[in-house]
């Protein structure tokens, strides 16, 4: 575990919610993983149903409530929703210091995860637009991390262009039948609930005008299936599922928002889910920088440590000014969006070279640490693997540079 502690520029509060959450991760969380430390292996994570294995599932409930309890589960939760909503910029260095501090993959990355809410899984943003009756039912079991959710958006042929969506939902009475099918939907495995998004209105989903709307489904509900489960890079934990409905039925209190306006509802997580992003791959970066470091001191080849190469200097050289760049780019972003501006251009800025940043650091650490570069007990493949995936969850790199080409002619860059 590395020895790096808090950034230096937070503030004496953050800071004393950041040492707190390390405290409670190494004696609250490690435990834990340990005592579950036999299924996170390929063979043994998924049951025969091909779903997270109960114990897994209960350990991650039992992460979150204690986490809730001890008042970090729901540090950036809207404060409408009962959360402290500590802002953007708090949660980039937070994210970023937990990554830099345990690093990729173990030992503490499969349970950790879960000590601050989600914004997909937990109560984030969306749920101010839930009704009433739903959230008075559902938020204290939200908040106290008794259950988690999951966000069926994209299908087979609905990824990045979310206007070929096929799921159906039709209005019978006061209720919406639901029928179709999900895939890559994250964080499902152990899941109480879905927010599943469908087309309502045909002739403007054809218009590319609006008409899918979003619903909150519980996965007890009769007609929903978890088809099977996704492996990413042979990942023990894939969270990615393949969902159907057939003739699920839900009232239309579990609408969420507005009818036809659900693609709305689906980005009000954009920014927070992108920030994330590549925070914890800078974060994660920054842990590979320091291994390599390290290991550039010790290592020698033809007579001197390899840190006195100039071609391997290069390589660290590289890492450095990618971290800088994405840090600082992050915490402007989020600054901008503390500050109420709308960051939908910066957003798409930092996910795009914050995740190809990350890409690049953790090849290049490979590279530098040869042969045990390849090795599993350095953890480095596992870094590059969570860069590499997000560089295509919640929006491609093409998708990024086809939002960031068309919002800049069309208004320019950010002013700075």
């Amino acid at each position: 575990m590395s020895q790096y502690s808090v950034p230096l520029d937070l503030t004496s509060d953050e800071k004393s919610i950041a040492e707190g959450i390390f405290s409670f991760i190494e004696k609250k969380v490690q435990p834990i993983q340990d005592a579950h430390a036999k299924y996170f292996n390929i063979r043994d994570y998924f049951d025969e149903r091909g779903r997270e294995v109960e114990a897994v599932a209960a350990a991650r409930k039992e992460v979150r409530m204690a986490s809730a309890d001890a008042g970090y589960y729901n540090l950036f939760v809207p404060e409408a929703l009962g959360g402290e909503d500590l802002g953007n910029r708090f949660f980039v260095k937070l994210v970023e210091a937990i990554s830099r501090r345990y690093g990729p993959g173990e030992p503490l990355e499969p349970l950790a995860n879960d000590v601050v809410a989600n914004v997909f899984t937990g109560p984030g943003p969306i749920w101010l637009h839930a009704s009433e009756q739903l959230r008075s039912r559902m938020l204290p079991r939200l908040l106290a991390g008794e259950i988690r959710g999951s966000f069926g958006m994209s299908e087979p042929d609905a990824g990045s262009d979310v206007w070929n969506l096929t799921t159906t939902a039709v209005r019978d009475g006061d209720d919406w039948v639901i029928n179709g099918s999900k895939q890559w939907t994250s964080w499902v495995a152990d899941a109480d609930y879905l927010f599943v998004f469908a087309i309502t209105d045909r002739a403007a989903v054809a218009a590319r005008t609006g008409g899918i709307s979003c619903f909150f489904v519980p996965t007890d509900t009769p007609g929903y299936r978890l088809e099977s489960m996704i492996q990413l890079f042979s990942d023990p934990g894939g969270k990615e599922g393949i969902l159907s409905f057939d003739d699920v039925r839900v009232p239309d209190s579990y609408r969420i928002g507005d009818l036809h306006d659900g693609l709305r509802m689906g980005f009000l997580t954009l920014t927070k889910t992108r920030l994330w992003q590549a925070a914890r791959c800078i974060g994660e970066g920054r842990w590979a920088f320091d291994q390599s470091a390290d290991y550039m001191k010790v290592r020698r080849t033809f007579g001197k440590t390899i840190s006195e190469h100039q071609s391997v200097q290069n390589l660290l050289a590289a890492m450095a000014v990618d971290l800088y760049s994405a840090h600082t780019m992050a915490l402007d972003c989020a600054s901008r969006a503390d500050a109420g501006y709308n960051v939908e251009l910066e957003t798409e800025m930092v996910k795009y070279y914050g995740t190809n940043a990350g890409t690049r650091v953790f090849d290049n650490a490979m590279q530098i640490h040869g042969g045990m570069g390849m090795v599993g007990e350095t953890r480095l493949f596992d870094g590059w693997r969570f860069a590499r995936i997000s560089r295509i969850t919640e929006g491609s790199d093409q998708m990024m540079q086809r939002a960031i080409a068309k919002r800049t002619l069309r208004g320019g860059l950010p002013t700075w």
